[in-house]
């Protein structure tokens, strides 16, 4: 009886919400997660919410009102995403959805929340159900994790091994996978820009690559033709019909990708230098354009969905040069680390090793000219998307970069390696109605012992993996039909 008592009298629930709220992002994210990362994050929205409710405390001079009042508050601040998702569902396009209703509605609400909670007297019911509540939702995402640790371990390496035949006696050459974000192939370049790129093609046949001259990608939108490449398979189209729930469908099928399950299952240590989770490894860069780490928890909280959509936009407005600096130039940072973690593995011998490296080159922000030069921020914060000039620039100063890891890797490698030289997708941003050309992309690969035979002049991303398992491990994968998938996003 007296348990019971306590359940009903004891506003536990207060701190039961931020324990569930980050326990629940962290079971829906596992992989993505640190769990000491989680368990800091947990830690700092408890002590907001002691400090709240004191400040709560000091009004009411009510426990039980204190609670209540800042278990409301924190209610819309954890779950404002989802309440705006949903709103976005039911009515796309209505006033409803945007902050400037939202935010004024949220205040009217927490003014006649606070006058209710101020005029009663008891909340001995409500407080029960909210603690009993918390107790049964928290232990349930407990059994949830656990199941998720124990099928971990047990299933690691299925999705490799169902996929490849055995190869016990196959060579195994370092493997180094640099994707280049949004690097159109040779004749979008010439046809929709008219630079011909093919200085650097030759560059690349000077150093023993094959560039496959006729290549494009299935996709035009990062996250499905990355998922799509290192698994070697289309996307599912219903999982992927709603671009925004399609998301997460392709940033697990990254994270858990069939590529680098085979490389791990022969023995290879993996290193992941991209801004996404991949391999149980987690985003060496904070800056990325996808959400790492605790962010992913915390992506739809009020604060963090203010930060992503009004911060920016308020920042040029009234001219916020300082944020707007170093916002501009987080991702040529991420790129510059992610370079020169790429450079310093080359070195290490031992264990066989995959290195995936994705660089936002030459990506939009378009930051360096031809020459190498980085432009002024005053330039870069006046360009957009629609920059060729720009672009141009920078894919030149991208060819640079490349051939300097390229050779480093060649002359740094005890063995001769495997490097799969490749982007994503093409430029997007022209003044046509011919959207082939969103597809049009490269693919480059150098093999130890040079027979391209596997490769042609004609390939699409779907089958550059495929092709280079028959060719390198002697696998007999069969070939997918080139497909070609325009994505909304």
């Amino acid at each position: 009886m007296r348990s019971l008592n306590n359940i009903n009298s004891s506003p536990v629930y207060l701190f039961l919400l931020p324990i569930f709220f980050v326990l629940h992002g962290f079971t829906q994210n596992f992989h993505f997660v640190e769990t000491k990362d989680a368990a800091l994050l947990a830690l700092k929205y408890l002590l907001c919410a002691a400090v709240v409710g004191a400040v709560f405390y000091l009004i009411f001079r009510d426990f039980s009102k204190a609670a209540l009042m800042t278990f409301f508050i924190f209610l819309f601040l954890f779950f404002f995403g989802n309440i705006q998702d949903l709103l976005k569902e039911i009515a796309p396009e209505s006033f409803l959805t945007k902050y400037i209703f939202l935010i004024p509605f949220f205040i009217l609400v927490v003014i006649g929340v606070f006058i209710v909670i101020r005029r009663r007297r008891s909340f001995v019911r409500i407080t029960g159900y909210l603690n009993i509540l918390f107790l049964v939702l928290i232990p349930i995402d407990v059994v949830t994790l656990v199941s998720l640790s124990l099928r971990d371990k047990t299933g690691a390496g299925k999705q490799a091994d169902a996929m490849f035949s055995n190869c016990e006696n196959c060579p195994r050459p370092d493997v180094y996978i640099i994707m280049l974000d949004e690097y159109a192939g040779l004749d979008g370049l010439k046809n929709i820009l008219g630079y011909d790129n093919k200085p650097f093609y030759d560059t690349l046949t000077a150093r023993g690559f094959h560039t496959v001259v006729n290549s494009h990608s299935n996709y035009n939108y990062t996250l499905y033709s990355t998922a799509s490449t290192l698994n070697m398979e289309y996307m599912d189209q219903e999982a992927t019909r709603d671009t925004r729930r399609g998301y997460k469908y392709a940033v697990n099928k990254i994270e858990d990708n069939k590529a680098i399950n085979y490389f791990r299952s022969k023995g290879y240590k993996f290193f992941n230098y991209s801004p996404f989770t991949m391999g149980r490894q987690s985003a060496p860069v904070v800056g990325s354009f996808v959400p790492t780490g605790t962010k992913l928890i915390s992506s739809g909280t009020l604060f963090s969905r203010l930060e992503k959509d009004v911060l920016l936009n308020a920042a040029n407005r009234f001219n916020m040069t300082s944020y707007l600096r170093k916002a501009m130039y987080i991702t040529l940072h991420d790129n510059e680390k992610l370079f020169g973690l790429t450079m310093s593995k080359v070195a290490a011998g031992g264990t066989p090793k995959v290195v995936y490296t994705h660089l936002l080159m030459p990506h939009y922000p378009y930051y360096h000219s031809a020459d190498g030069e980085l432009r002024s921020f005053e330039v870069l914060r006046n360009s957009s998307l629609s920059d060729s000039a720009g672009y141009l620039g920078y894919l030149q100063h991208t060819n640079s970069r490349i051939t300097t890891l390229i050779d480093h890797i060649l002359s740094r490698s005890a063995q001769p390696p495997i490097i799969a030289l490749m982007s994503d997708h093409g430029y997007r941003y022209y003044h046509s109605n011919d959207t082939k050309y969103y597809f049009s992309n490269l693919l480059s690969v150098h093999l130890p012992g040079k027979n391209y035979e596997a490769f042609g002049n004609s390939m699409s991303s779907v089958n550059f993996f495929r092709a280079i398992f028959n060719s390198e491990f002697r696998q007999t994968l069969p070939y997918l039909p080139d497909q070609r998938f325009i994505i909304d996003f």
